[in-house]
């Protein structure tokens, strides 16, 4: 588990123990182990409204879109277009920059380019900007 995922842990920790339901989702298994598809995203809080994101991590300039996250954007897109919060939390470790792209201006970014730079995306101050 990498230093993100463990961050993202222990909100989901506190969110719950404050009564907030948040979970990272899992991929679709068999009962014996076997892969068979990824999940949708990675997390869900429900607060008053679902908030969906996937966590993206870097030690580089950029984070490569690939078909794995062309997947998860058509869900976050999804999500979005009910109303929800649906993003990519991101965070690159050359800059020690914790920030989120939204799913739709994500889909804006991808006609453009194949990448997410840090400065494509919003800086998180507080947590609940995001929520």
């Amino acid at each position: 588990m990498n230093l993100l995922e463990k961050t993202i842990n222990k909100y989901l920790a506190y969110l719950n123990s404050i009564g907030i339901f948040a979970t990272k989702l899992s991929a679709e298994r068999l009962y014996d182990g076997t892969y068979l598809n990824g999940e949708p995203f990675d997390y869900i809080i429900l607060k008053d409204k679902a908030i969906c994101f996937d966590a993206k991590e870097s030690h580089g300039e950029y984070i490569q879109v690939k078909e794995k996250e062309l997947k998860q954007l058509k869900n976050l897109l999804m999500c979005e277009s009910k109303g929800h919060s649906a993003f990519f939390l991101c965070y690159f470790y050359k800059y020690k920059k914790l920030c989120y792209i939204t799913a739709s201006d994500t889909q804006k970014l991808l006609t453009k380019k194949s990448q997410i730079k840090h400065t494509d995306c919003v800086p998180i101050v507080d947590i609940q900007s995001i929520m």
